[in-house]
């Protein structure tokens, strides 16, 4: 099955390597990105590189403003490459795949030669957590099985009241049928808290 209109990410902007950095960040500008994108740069037929605008900031401090000047072409070890297949090649499951794989962590998503969009890398299965578990030998491995520690829980600071009538000492419970919270041990109600 296709990958669908909603699979794919579009929180990119497309360069060519002879673009300038500023010229991304001016169609940055005009999509109104943030540095969650990527810049996708078109480095041949079918192959891409990519870079995260947040990286580019980084690379800013350390560059300084000749980084505005520099074309995608000079950052050529800064840029990972991802997969790339045509959108109606691949599903979803088969996408995500191929994106974990890929250095970049993303699969470019092409239709003929236009970048569509990306889908991230970010569900692993539990054969590519756990390989060769099955969710029963998960249960008794991974799982644990002591008792709930919640069980034991009681709030810190408060002390436990003392029943007036018998002189249990405990929480009162409520009884909605006389709408009152009663003692556990004999049922009387709890003194009015004043």
């Amino acid at each position: 099955m296709p990958l669908r209109e909603d699979d794919v990410e579009r929180a990119f902007v497309q360069v060519s390597e002879e673009d300038t950095v500023a010229d991304a960040l001016e169609k940055l500008r005009h999509q109104c990105g943030n540095d969650q994108w990527y810049v996708v740069v078109a480095q041949g037929e079918e192959t891409f590189g990519v870079i995260k605008v947040g990286a580019l900031r980084a690379m800013l401090e350390q560059v300084g403003p000749a980084l505005f000047e520099m074309p995608f072409a000079e950052l050529g070890e800064r840029l990972t490459e991802p997969e790339t297949r045509d959108q109606r090649s691949v599903g979803i499951g088969m996408a995500e795949r191929l994106a974990l794989r890929s250095s970049a962590g993303l699969m470019i998503a092409t239709d003929e030669d236009r970048v569509e969009g990306y889908v991230r890398g970010l569900t692993k299965r539990g054969g590519e957590i756990f390989p060769g578990s099955s969710m029963g030998q998960l249960y008794g491995d991974y799982i644990s099985q002591d008792a709930d520690a919640r069980a034991d829980w009681e709030p810190a600071g408060v002390e436990e009241p003392i029943c007036p009538a018998c002189g249990y000492e405990g929480f009162y419970t409520y009884d909605a049928a006389r709408a009152a919270f009663v003692c556990k041990s004999c049922g009387q109600p709890a003194p009015e808290v004043g």
